[in-house]
């Protein structure tokens, strides 16, 4: 059958700039027999914006999770992303951190 394999779980921006949207990226690896596809992902808010590709993974092939956050708050923010696929009952979290800070003060002119 299909097995799901992530290059990452877990990013971490450290500091971004307040307002500035701030993608992240997941690579998901088919490395089983059967196509892997991804059934459902869910953003954990809607300061999240989540983009992939509905169409099934091909044995030795991969696709790309775009998770961005939309930096409209500033302070730490932590979110995830469940994706569920038909590789395995449990769903995979994908967690996304880092800090809004305000734009340096030669930024606002």
């Amino acid at each position: 059958g299909p097995v799901a394999k992530w290059d990452i779980t877990e990013s971490n921006s450290g500091e971004i700039p307040l307002g500035v949207p701030r993608p992240f990226q997941f690579t998901l690896s088919n490395n089983g027999n059967e196509p892997l596809i991804i059934s459902t992902a869910q953003a954990s808010c809607g300061c999240t914006n989540l983009n992939y590709s509905k169409e099934p993974i091909l044995p030795g092939k991969s696709t790309t999770i775009s998770v961005t956050y939309n930096a409209a708050v500033k302070g730490n923010f932590y979110k995830s992303v469940t994706v569920r696929t038909n590789a395995s009952d449990q769903p995979t979290v994908l967690l996304i951190k880092g800090t809004v800070v305000e734009k340096p003060a030669e930024e606002k002119k």
